[in-house]
């Protein structure tokens, strides 16, 4: 759309500057073959006179300027054409930026109108409400003003009473006078007993935080006395637990010795089933076997006689536990008679490895034999021993071969229901693919037709843009009519609240005055106000006096 401001550019008829394209050289040719002419009709005419010679320098002469003239023409219009060139790129410029023009006056100019026309209404709407608020303030200014008037005609009222019964108030301030000294004796008496009452209440004070300090301190000591027996008594665990540890200890010294005598007594038992040659020299050696036998069957009773003590021993503990500090040197006793017992013991076990030495400096050569059948025997502990560990690995790998045959089977199982499915499921999605590529290829027939349709619908919408774009363009000139009618009209709202503005500046000084001269009558009507209720009060307490 061409805007019509510039429609005069394209009115403008063409007017060829030049026909027909003359080159110089055909003209210079005429130009020569009509001096041939001349010439011959010059020689048949020889006998004239000498003016035909003047007459051929001012023809020649002629020529020359006409073929300048021509020359000049040529490149005059040569430089029209390219002015001509010229003039049409710029018209086709013009034409291409009276089309950007004229898009950004449909885009962009109804925005811009529209943005002015928003911020003209928000200026007018906040200078409605500051005009609304500033004649509110005066209004509440003016109820204040009528209130300041009728508390000062009260006020007014208040003073000519005052000062009509100023006499009648003079006597009672003397009165009132008179009474107050007698409170001033009454309060200096009832001060010197106050203080006296002070006194005696500090004193009372001071004794209760002496007593409460003692009582402090006894309750620390006697914190202290049972964090000590706490103490005490919790060493006394500990020495018990000690004493039970040391009891464990003996018993598993006892056990130990139990187990030797036996180890000793299946080591005689061997020797006598082994050495058959040395039964002869056994048989004087027999009675002390006996002896020791006896011996060891006494060391056995003793020790029957200790686990007894043990036992009792233990059941002394329970009781400690039930009794704690009472039945301790008991126990202690009896543990020092079962060391004793134990150092008894001990002694005797000495006398019997002395004993037994030289039973074995005697047997040497019986030891050495058994030496060697026991590292016989050692030899084939040790290789059973191996056999044992071979055989349980051999268990132990055909355990895990089961499981991983197991396992394996179990995933050939699962690998072929999985294919099972794998192929069910490609079969599925093959019938799947074939419908899909079916209903694609109506869809795409429909999309087709759609297409089509698209289309017709675009070239009819296309055809309504443009008749929307003419009616715009009248529509923004209509606007633009507006624009400039709002513009005067922001100018004179611009002047109102101006005036507006000024006047509401004086307002709020007028106010602020008012404001001072307010502060300043009700500080008076307070000062008055409080110097009457202190008469007042005065009056009532000569009264109630009286």
């Amino acid at each position: 759309m061409i805007y019509p401001k510039y429609g005069y550019v394209f009115k403008e008829e063409k007017i060829p500057r030049v026909t027909k394209h003359v080159s110089p050289e055909s003209i210079e040719d005429t130009w020569l073959s009509l001096s041939t002419r001349l010439d011959f009709k010059e020689a048949d005419v020889s006998c004239e006179d000498g003016k035909t010679l003047t007459l051929k320098k001012e023809t020649e002469a002629l020529l020359l300027e006409v073929t300048e003239l021509i020359k000049r023409l040529e490149a005059d219009r040569e430089e029209a054409e390219k002015a001509l060139e010229l003039e049409k790129q710029r018209r086709k410029k013009l034409g291409m930026k009276i089309d950007c023009m004229s898009l950004w006056r449909l885009q962009q100019l109804p925005a811009a109108v529209q943005k002015e026309y928003e911020t003209c209404v928000q200026d007018t709407l906040e200078l409605q409400w500051h005009f609304d608020c500033k004649s509110h303030q005066l209004r509440q200014v003016q109820n204040q003003i009528l209130k300041i008037e009728t508390v000062n005609r009260k006020i007014q009222e208040d003073i000519d009473f005052m000062k009509k019964h100023s006499p009648l108030l003079e006597e009672k301030l003397n009165l009132e006078g008179e009474a107050v000294k007698d409170v001033l004796l009454v309060y200096e008496k009832t001060s010197k007993i106050y203080s006296d009452v002070c006194c005696e209440l500090m004193e009372i004070q001071r004794t209760i935080k002496r007593i409460d300090e003692e009582s402090e301190k006894k309750i620390q000591s006697m914190y202290e006395k049972i964090e000590y027996s706490e103490m005490l008594s919790s060493q006394y665990k500990n020495k018990l637990k000690h004493s039970e540890f040391i009891w464990t200890e003996y018993c598993m010294k006892l056990k130990e010795t139990e187990e030797k005598i036996i180890k000793d007594e299946k080591h005689l038992e061997e020797l006598v089933e082994q050495k058959a040659e040395i039964q002869e020299d056994a048989k004087c050696w027999n009675s002390k076997i006996e002896d020791l036998n006896n011996k060891i069957a006494a060391q056995g009773d003793e020790s029957v006689k200790i686990s007894d003590a043990y036992s009792e021993v233990i059941k002394a503990v329970e009781e400690l536990k039930s009794t704690k500090e009472s039945d301790l040197q008991n126990i202690k006793q009896k543990i020092l008679n079962i060391n004793e017992a134990l150092d008894s013991l001990k002694c005797e076990n000495k006398e019997l490895e002395g004993e037994n030495e030289e039973f074995l400096q005697k047997f040497g050569n019986s030891s050495r034999k058994k030496k060697a059948y026991q590292s016989e025997v050692e030899t084939i502990c040790k290789s059973i021993y191996k056999i044992e560990q071979q055989i349980k690995r051999l268990n132990e790998d055909l355990c895990n071969d089961e499981l991983t045959y197991s396992e394996k089977k179990r995933k050939y199982e699962d690998l072929k229901k999985t294919k099972i499915s794998e192929e069910i499921s490609y079969k599925n999605s093959e019938w799947n693919l074939k419908k899909e590529i079916q209903d694609q290829k109506g869809v795409w027939k429909a999309t087709q037709a759609r297409i089509t349709a698209i289309y017709d619908e675009l070239e009819e919408k296309r055809k309504e843009k443009l008749k929307k774009r003419v009616e715009d363009m009248k529509r923004i000139e209509e606007i633009e009519t507006q624009v400039a009618y709002l513009k005067t009209k922001i100018k004179r709202n611009n002047h109102i609240f101006k005036d507006s503005h000024e006047k509401l500046s004086y307002l709020d000084q007028r106010v602020q005055e008012l404001d001072k001269q307010q502060k300043q009558t009700e500080q008076k009507m307070e000062q008055k106000r409080n110097i009457l209720q202190q008469q007042l009060n005065d009056i009532q307490l000569l009264i109630q006096a009286e």
